[in-house]
């Protein structure tokens, strides 16, 4: 006995160590000291990370404690407030700022609740200006309100397949910063070689700020020989200065310029200068430098502020008529993992940390491009990128987006702004290798056209890095015109590599001299080790993953997008691959935890030329339901009773098919037929028409084409959600079919008999029943179908068309006979009941989809998947 409350305790004990662990890991660890540094690095500033405690609310009135950053799921706005101490000497002596990191959509920002302004945030960074007037004294209180994604914005961001799940709150850390009151805003440069890559000109603009230029920070100024220093401005002078990195020695001082300056204004100031054989930035040794610049007035430092500078050469250009990347006049292979702001330990809110963790565990998978999907990324992860010579590729947020919804002004200008405010984020980054614009977008359509040639201008016009989009599978046509780079993907993920290979072809002869692309990966199930004839296995993936990398090479493609690195959650539930949680999107070739999977290991292969590793193939094949079989054939047998025992039975069948006017006079005149065989032929009809659609929805289980028809036909998350979850239950979504469908047959009977009240037909709700359900006979001939429908299917994937067109007929049919039977038992004329049929279809099926287009603009989606996703 003593043994075993020794042995409970100890379980407990170990509970309690296990979930502490998981507490300490699960918090969240804001950037350090030395982190910020590498960020932001100068020596003239006060900078101090706000991470920890704050309040939250969604009404203002009840606050709750909060850590942030964080990812908060609620739609809706959010307030947080916090209260800050600035030293009563700094006060006076800095101009404050708050850097944000990152946030989704909109800020409010107060400071001791006087309303600064409301800023874009689109996941990156920027800074918002504290005014000195606002600033009480040592204490001071912030609020902030986060507003979630507008109609529009959200519509394109949400109705995506594997759109990524929409967080808001504030994700990404903020930052306090005190800067003296002359500061270098920002600055930006451009590099150009000449001469190979011996020399390298370099033009930098440099934009100098100023808040309110007292008397007394004037005065603080050491005596200089420079003039105009009086009243509320004075002249400095501005230095530049090439550091090496690694050693910290100058390697280059381009000079220096004196500018007047004035209280509140920004002054542009312009650099030019060559640096003669710089060591280059390269995947494989990345030499970084700081381009310093220095405020200085009479020998004194006012401020200081650096950039990090890699000097490397990404052109792309035709040779032997193969277009190809050149990193360096070196031919370069994309050897790229698509990465989305994700973990298992702090949702999209990662800590330093883990953005270090993933990019050792990249490095170590030879992969040397990064595609940042859904978001830009985080300031520090493009830092380690520069650091540890991985090249990225940041877009635009736009996917699968339909030709009339992409052009329209919200959208534009969102993209427009968006586009401004990431390319001085991050457009100085060495490792910035392309940006892209759009991914499934329409090709050849004038909307689409239109839509690009603003953003490709805009770019452009700011930037001077290579353009990319994405196009999928069975495009028509492609427009390259204004892009460097070109990517494919395929939506249906085949087992065809052949055709795979062929239509990689195709879409490379429209582009002959634009260097090609291709993104490509899959899904599993995280459990499944059946071998990679079961396309939902680890295995499989891996063999997915290998066979798509040897076709890319062998179509001399510029390389792989592997979609993706890591699992993260979905925005809306998934159905292809009936994981245990339906918002796990396990396209990763590590988990949300970061452990690697098979895919890893034989990726990490091709990407170092090493040996592959052997796959186990499996024996999977994919089955029909022995219960459909025996069900269907069961219906048969019984059918075939009914018609061989009951010989009335046998002759209303009949003629309720050949004859149907007679037959529905017949009901008219109060010809006594059997209810029991009529609620039984329901019954068979629901279990056909049960097992039919049930065959449909299975075999397509694992189509991602099938799970975007539902997601335009079935809007909300949460109907689907449980469509997904019995899809997968076969004998339960057919029992489910089942019984909507009788009760379909009880709602079309209830409405026959109120309607019968106006008509002031004599007519009883059994009668109704029973125009209702021999109505639906045509149903009948789904029985032989359905029996080998999935069987068939497997045999014969485009028998699919086939049988979409018998069930159309079969069903117009079957509707075409309730209007006929209403019309001869109300005895009314054809007019007068097709009229009222047709008002109500539109009560019963416009106003939904009325609703439906207006919320999530189904026709468009709908056009789209027709014209793109079924092309694939």
């Amino acid at each position: 006995m003593n043994r075993k409350y020794l042995l409970i305790l100890a379980l407990c004990i170990f509970n309690l160590l296990s979930a502490e662990a998981y507490s300490q890991q699960a918090e969240f660890i804001p950037l350090s000291k030395k982190q910020l540094a590498e960020l932001m690095p100068s020596e003239s500033r006060v900078v101090v990370n706000l991470s920890g405690a704050w309040e939250q609310s969604t009404d203002d009135i009840e606050w709750t404690k909060v850590y942030l950053p964080n990812s908060e799921l609620v739609n809706k706005k959010v307030a947080f407030r916090r209260t800050l101490k600035i030293s009563k000497n700094l006060v006076d002596d800095l101009t404050w700022h708050l850097y944000f990191l990152g946030l989704l959509d909109q800020v409010e920002v107060y400071f001791n609740e006087q309303f600064v302004g409301r800023y874009y945030g689109g996941m990156t960074p920027f800074k918002v200006r504290i005014p000195r007037r606002m600033i009480a004294g040592e204490t001071n209180t912030i609020k902030l309100v986060v507003s979630p994604l507008e109609h529009s914005i959200a519509q394109v961001t949400e109705q995506n397949l594997n759109a990524k799940r929409i967080y808001t709150g504030l994700i990404r850390e903020l930052v306090l910063i005190g800067t003296p009151h002359i500061w270098v805003n920002d600055f930006g440069f451009r590099t150009v070689f000449v001469n190979g890559l011996s020399v390298c000109k370099v033009n930098v603009s440099v934009n100098i700020s100023t808040s309110e230029l007292g008397g007394n920070f004037l005065s603080s100024l050491s005596a200089d020989t420079l003039d105009g220093a009086g009243g509320n401005s004075t002249n400095v002078r501005i230095e530049l200065n090439l550091i090496d990195k690694s050693t910290g020695e100058v390697f280059s001082s381009p000079g220096s310029k004196v500018i007047n300056v004035e209280s509140q204004r920004t002054v542009g100031v312009d650099f030019s200068f060559t640096v003669n054989n710089p060591k280059l930035w390269s995947v494989n040794n990345p030499e970084l430098y700081y381009l310093q610049v220095r405020i200085t007035r009479g020998g004194k430092t006012i401020d200081e502020f650096r950039n990090i500078v890699g000097f490397r050469s990404i052109t792309t250009k035709v040779v032997k008529s193969i277009p190809k990347i050149y990193l360096n006049n070196k031919p370069f292979e994309i050897k790229g993992i698509s990465y989305i702001e994700d973990s298992f330990y702090g949702r999209q809110s990662l800590t330093a940390r883990q953005m270090e963790d993933d990019i050792k565990l990249i490095k170590t998978l030879g992969a040397n491009t990064i595609r940042f999907k859904y978001s830009a990324p985080h300031p520090y992860f493009a830092h380690l990128c520069d650091k540890n010579g991985i090249l990225m590729m940041v877009e635009l947020p736009l996917y699968d987006v339909p030709k009339s919804i992409i052009n329209i002004d919200e959208i534009r200008v969102r993209m427009k702004n968006q586009a401004k405010r990431i390319i001085p984020a991050f457009d100085n980054h060495p490792s910035l290798l392309a940006w892209g614009v759009t991914d499934g977008a329409e090709e050849g359509e004038i909307h689409t056209q239109e839509f690009s040639n603003s953003i490709v201008g805009t770019y452009r016009s700011l930037s001077g890095k290579l353009l990319y989009k994405i196009i999928c599978f069975g495009a028509d046509t492609i427009s390259s015109e204004g892009y460097d780079l070109i990517g494919i993907r395929d939506n249906r993920k085949t087992m065809n590599f052949s055709r795979i290979k062929d239509e990689i072809g195709r879409l490379k002869s429209f582009v002959p001299e634009t260097p090609v692309f291709v993104s490509y990966g899959t899904a599993i199930q995280p459990n499944n080790h059946n071998g990679y004839s079961d396309p939902l296995s680890l295995e499989y993936q891996a063999y997915f993953i290998r066979n798509n990398f040897v076709v890319v090479r062998e179509r001399q493609c510029s390389g792989s997008i592997i979609d993706s690195f890591n699992d993260f959650i979905l925005n809306s539930p998934s159905l292809i691959t009936n994981n245990e949680n339906q918002y796990l999107n396990t396209t990763g070739i590590v988990d949300r935890k970061r452990n690697q999977r098979l895919s890893y290991t034989t990726l990490q292969t091709f990407f170092n030329n090493e040996k592959e590793p052997l796959l186990n193939a499996g024996s999977y094949k994919e089955k029909t339901p022995i219960s459909f079989i025996i069900l269907g054939i069961a219906l048969g047998v019984i059918m075939i009773f009914l018609i061989n025992r009951f010989r009335r039975f046998r002759e209303y069948l009949f003629r309720s098919i050949r004859r149907p006017y007679n037959f529905y006079a017949d009901i008219r005149d109060q010809r006594i037929m059997s209810s029991l065989q009529t609620i039984l032929l329901g019954i068979v009809i629901a279990l056909t028409y049960g097992i039919f659609i049930t065959s449909i929805l299975y075999f397509y289980r694992t189509n991602e084409l099938s799970q975007y028809c539902m997601m335009i036909l079935i809007p909300s998350a949460a109907a689907r959600e449980v469509l997904f979850r019995i899809i997968w239950m076969p004998e339960v979504l057919m029992i489910a079919i089942t019984i909507i469908s009788l009760a379909l047959a009880m709602v079309f009977s209830f409405l026959l008999k109120l309607f019968a009240f106006f008509f002031r037909a004599r007519i009883y709700f059994s009668d109704t029943i029973t125009i209702t359900i021999w109505s639906g006979v045509p149903f009948l001939f789904f029985l032989p179908v359905a029996i080998v429908l999935i069987r068939a299917l497997v045999l014969s994937p485009d028998l699919i068309w086939f049988v979409i067109m018998f069930a159309i007929l079969i069903t117009t049919w079957v509707l075409f006979r309730f209007f006929k039977s209403t019309r001869v038992v109300f005895d009314k004329p054809p007019f007068q009941i097709y009229m009222t049929g047709a008002i109500v279809f539109m009560l019963l099926i416009g106003l939904p989809l009325a609703i439906f287009q207006y919320k999530y603009s189904i026709f468009e989606y709908a056009q789209y998947f027709i014209n793109v996703m079924l092309k694939s």
